[in-house]
Parts: C-alpha cells; structure tokens; sequence
C-alpha cells in the first residue's frame, strides 16, 4: 500500500467519524429540543390550569355556572343583562377561546386538555351551546366562540380515540 493510498483511507476515515459525530450530535439536539418544548407546553398548560382555578376563576364560576334557563331570551335577562354575570360567563368564555387557539397552533396537546379538564369543558360547551348558536344569529358574528368549538370538537375526538379517559 503506498502512502498516498493510506493518506486517502485516513481521509475517508476522518471524515466518516465526522459525518458519524454531526449525525449523533444533531440527533441529541433533536431529542434535547423536543424534550424543551414538551417541558415548555406543559408549564404553559400547568399555569392555564392553575388559572381556572384561581379564586377569581371560581368567583365567576359561581356567578353563572349554576343559574338556570328556559331559553336564549331567559339566558339574556339571567346572565347577559347582569353586569356581574356577564362579566363572569365573558372571562370563562374568553379562557375557552384562549385554550382552543393555544390547542389548534399546537401550543398545548389536546392530550393535556383531555386529562385535566375534559369534563367541565364539555359541560360548559354542552350546556352554551343553544346560547351561544343563538349568540351567533342575533350578532351576526358566525365564529363567536369558534376556537371554543374547536377545543371541544378535539377534545371530543381524543375522547372517542381513548375511551379509557371518558367523562
């Protein structure tokens, strides 16, 4: 073997233990990047869920969750012509619609949604819905609660994929 042939195999070489070296250390990053987002997602997700229960959370919760209605017309004089009410059924509306848009850029994992709170987002989707499709026709405003509907079209889905988490 002459030295210009070994010269050659020690520059192959080298470089294969390069490429082989970029490769894992790209791979690390990967793992180590994704591993940071999930971490990211779920500390995002923890401070929404701490939110909902937070005593101004649950102070509106008692606003409104437990009224009764007969109708969207009952609904506006119960809830909508109450400042108080309708300020607490507006932030748990606004939280609704926060969480949807957070699950549909892919900010937070359904999955996340489905074990902490599936089912007082359900009830509160279920139970708003006649008002809110009401909401929709006297405003004019199609997507009035649009990502909620989102949220909760997701979570239902998730749902019927994992029976072993039903509400």
């Amino acid at each position: 073997m002459t030295l210009q042939t070994v010269s050659y195999l020690i520059a192959a070489l080298s470089f294969a233990v390069t490429c082989a070296y970029y490769i894992m250390n790209l791979s690390n990053s990967k793992k180590s990047t994704q591993l940071t987002l999930e971490t990211r997602q779920a500390q995002l997700f923890m401070e929404i869920y701490r939110s909902s229960y937070s005593t101004e959370m649950m102070t509106h919760a008692a606003n409104f969750w437990f009224e009764e209605w007969s109708g969207f017309e009952d609904w506006k004089k119960k809830i909508w012509l109450n400042d108080a009410k309708r300020g607490s059924w507006g932030a748990w509306t606004n939280y609704y619609e926060g969480i949807g848009v957070l699950v549909k850029e892919n900010l937070v994992d359904i999955r996340l949604v489905a074990l902490l709170i599936a089912g007082i987002t359900r009830k509160f989707w279920e139970l708003h819905l006649p008002i809110i499709k009401e909401i929709r026709k006297f405003t004019g405003q199609a997507r009035f609660l649009s990502e909620t509907e989102y949220l909760y079209e997701r979570l239902m889905k998730y749902m019927e994929e994992h029976p072993e988490l039903k509400t």
